[in-house]
């Protein structure tokens, strides 16, 4: 398997291109362990 792309780093990128287009970003993120929630929490 290919290794993926840390989420928590590619989100900052991905966040400086829509600001680029667009002054409204929304973002929908589905956790299922507290974990993955917690983890989201300090972004």
């Amino acid at each position: 398997m290919n290794p993926l792309d840390d989420p928590f780093q590619v989100i900052d990128s991905l966040i400086d291109q829509a600001k680029s287009k667009t002054n409204l970003i929304f973002v929908d993120f589905h956790a299922e362990a507290t974990s993955e929630k917690q983890a989201m929490d300090g972004i």
